[in-house]
């Protein structure tokens, strides 16, 4: 991933399925690739976007499996994005998901009547 001071690599540890991220200079490990997804989904909605906020998160075993960044918005009024990498099986698992901005009634506000 790159940003606008630093590229930080994002990588599965085989041998713990946890997640690891290096920042700096872009390193393309053994059995690894790169692969340039501006225009991919979940990636090409936060282009331009800033980065609020990043957790690193533990599953129930205590391992550092995952990573949970948040995305501003950059339509004026719209939900933040959010992206989720969690390590599987060796692999890394990319999730998106949006604010759900709810109503007084505790519906969503697209699904109102």
């Amino acid at each position: 991933m790159r940003f606008e001071g630093a590229v930080a690599s994002a990588h599965a540890e085989v041998d713990t399925d946890t997640i690891r991220i290096e920042l700096g200079e872009l390193t393309i490990r053994e059995n690894c690739y790169v692969k340039s997804a501006t225009l991919v989904k979940p990636w090409d909605t936060v282009v331009g976007a800033s980065l609020d906020w990043i957790w690193l998160l533990t599953n129930q075993q205590g391992y550092e499996d995952g990573l949970r960044m948040e995305f501003s918005s950059i339509m004026e009024r719209s939900a933040s994005n959010v992206i989720t990498l969690v390590v599987i099986a060796s692999g890394i698992k990319i999730y998106s998901s949006r604010e759900l901005r709810l109503t007084d009634s505790g519906l969503p506000r697209n699904e109102m009547a």
